[in-house]
């Protein structure tokens, strides 16, 4: 009764059932007209096959109409059960990809951290030792303790 198809959404297999025209007019009780007119003022998407028959996707009849009315029980329980099993299914791979990103993310961490120690400040003693071997640039307003024996001995030169 039933034609189905599989499709790939994001990764996840999804089984799509399809329904004819007619077939959707006798479970959901309502005239053959009935889905042809919604169809024709757009509140309802078909598709056609390749042999040129019109047919419904079940989430589409689903969306538009409802729970249908004429649905066998055992059906219902079974669509019931399949949905139930898909979600548990999809949930466990979204838990073990949220649990793999957890980890990434701590390893990144603490790498992160790791660089931090090596970038934090250089020891007092080290800054001290630093600041001795650098020279004053000449536009310095603190003079050079040897500043006057220098320029001394510049003048000496060029004298």
């Amino acid at each position: 009764m039933l034609c189905s198809t599989l499709h790939a959404a994001k990764g996840y297999a999804v089984q799509q059932h399809y329904l004819t025209i007619t077939q959707a007019a006798k479970l959901y009780g309502v005239a053959r007209t009935t889905p042809y007119r919604a169809i024709q003022r757009g509140t309802m998407s078909s598709t056609v096959r390749g042999d040129g028959t019109h047919v419904i996707a079940f989430s589409e009849l689903l969306r538009v109409w409802g729970e249908p009315p004429n649905m066998p029980p055992e059906v219902q329980q079974k669509a019931a059960a399949l949905g139930d099993a898909v979600q548990q299914g999809a949930a466990s791979e979204i838990w073990t990809a949220m649990l793999a990103e957890l980890k990434s993310l701590r390893a990144a961490v603490e790498r992160l951290e790791e660089q931090q120690k090596l970038l934090a400040a250089p020891a007092p003693e080290l800054a001290k030792e630093a600041a001795q071997a650098t020279p004053v640039p000449a536009d310095d307003p603190t003079p050079h303790p040897f500043a006057a024996e220098m320029a001394a001995l510049r003048a000496k030169r060029e004298g």
